[in-house]
């Protein structure tokens, strides 16, 4: 995906890319005359359901004489300021504003029925009247199918007019959505405390800062870590806590998301995307297989994390460091945990807290996809990244194909020059080139004004 260049005809590719986030898949695009328009000219034809098309340009003017040594030169860009959010609270947050949270009573879904009539400058009477009984669950379900779904489930409740379909199809786009510049959530690799998985993610978080102008961060730490219970958190209490963690902070209410993810954080992250819905317009992991896949029945022998439980620590530590060639680890394979320095010892105990609890063998792998193999794709695009250096026992190439089951948008798999860790902690091989280059269009298209009047 390129970004949107000023003063240049849009692209194919770009007008289906705005009109796939405006959710209007109704409407039919014709690129001789929707090639000339602006970028907001085509956001406001869209998220009006065809209702606002520009006036036709005017012809042009006669070209002005040129003129001697003139210059364009490009305003620097500006540093954003930074904030983080990594803390690891004692309990899950409570549910906050954001998608999927439980449901409301019936006063107040009627509420929020009424709030987005008002949202989209309708009368409340449509509350009472051809809405009476509808939730706005209901309608964000029909706008999970597309656009046109819900437009149809709206005619089909009785909204007779084409522009209060549209109005409404809108508002409810955007509350989906998000507004503004999204918030960047990354997960880390399995086997490191959130102190070590902030360093191996803190080159890809200021090169996000410098290059995309994305400031607002939220690092998350893996299931069963200390303050969480590992014996009554369940993988949707995790991803319960994720979601909640994601809007905590007030700056970030409203806001949608993209996710970066390295190795075993990308089990996570594929699950909060699937909580989070439309909040989230691009998903990218980086050296691992999906979380359909059971990578534990490859690489340890055993169908769940709980099989971890007991798993043999000489024998974990071997078949970690063939999977994922580790020259802290090398030192030890083969000697008894006795002979062991105190972290590796700890290491290793991370490592095996950290599989127990998240679902990756063939008798649990249903779980981290939402209760379904084959799983219920995301509509969020998906960046894959695979490392060229992955042994085979690994997270090859090959592998990574997978991702592309996982979504209804685009799915790009790339292989790069670079080990399983070089590729996350240093951008090795391109990989934080083509981050960027994923990103950079939804970034500078997010950030700007979405409020448009009907």
């Amino acid at each position: 995906m390129s970004a949107f260049t000023p003063g240049m005809p849009l692209s194919l590719a770009e007008l289906e890319s705005i009109q796939a986030d405006c959710l209007a898949d109704d409407l039919d695009i014709d690129l001789d005359r929707m090639g000339l328009w602006s970028v907001d000219e085509a956001r406001v034809y869209f998220e009006s359901g065809g209702l606002q098309a520009p006036e036709p340009a005017p012809p042009p003017a006669p070209p002005a004489p040129p003129q001697p040594d003139s210059r364009a030169t490009a305003a620097p860009s500006e540093l954003v300021p930074t904030s983080t959010a990594t803390a690891f609270p004692s309990e899950p947050a409570a549910d906050r504003d954001v998608p999927n949270a439980p449901a409301a009573s019936a006063a107040e879904d009627a509420g929020a029925l009424n709030d987005l009539l008002a949202e989209a400058g309708l009368p409340s009477s449509l509350a009472s009247g051809a809405l009476a009984g509808v939730t706005c669950s209901e309608l964000a379900a029909r706008l999970n199918d597309g656009r046109s779904a819900l437009l149809e489930h709206l005619k089909s409740l009785g909204v007779c007019k084409p522009p209060e379909r549209q109005k409404l199809a809108k508002a409810l786009t955007l509350r989906a959505r998000g507004q503004g510049v999204p918030v960047m959530v990354c997960f880390f690799s399995g086997g490191m405390t959130l102190a070590q998985g902030r360093d191996l993610m803190r080159q890809w978080q200021e090169t996000a800062r410098r290059s995309l102008g994305l400031s607002e961060h939220v690092l998350l730490p893996h299931v069963g870590e200390p303050r969480m219970s590992d014996t009554s958190t369940t993988w949707e209490d995790y991803l319960r806590w994720c979601e909640a963690k994601v809007y905590e902070e007030p700056a970030h209410h409203g806001r949608p998301v993209v996710i970066v993810a390295h190795s075993h954080g990308t089990v996570a992250a594929f699950g909060l995307a699937r909580r989070l819905g439309l909040r989230v317009l691009s998903l990218c992991v980086v050296c691992r297989r999906p979380p359909h896949a059971p990578l534990l029945d490859e690489v340890l022998g055993v169908t769940s994390g709980e099989a971890m439980r007991t798993y043999d620590a000489s024998k974990l530590l071997e078949r970690f460091h063939t999977a994922w060639s580790n020259p802290v680890l090398e030192p030890f394979v083969g000697k008894p945990p006795v002979e062991w320095p105190p972290m590796i010892l700890e290491l290793v105990e991370v490592i095996r807290r950290q599989y127990t609890h998240t679902p990756g063998g063939s008798g649990d792998v249903h779980v981290a996809v939402g209760g379904s193999v084959p799983p219920m794709p995301i509509g969020a695009p998906i960046l894959a990244i695979a490392a060229g250096e992955e042994a085979a026992l690994g997270e090859t190439f090959e592998k990574m194909q997978g991702w592309k089951e996982l979504t209804s948008g685009t799915c790009e798999v790339v292989k790069v020059d670079a080990s399983h860790m070089g590729a996350m902690r240093f951008g090795h091989g391109g990989t934080f080139e083509l981050l960027v280059k994923q990103l950079k269009p939804i970034v500078e298209y997010r950030g700007r004004a979405e409020t448009v009047s009907l």
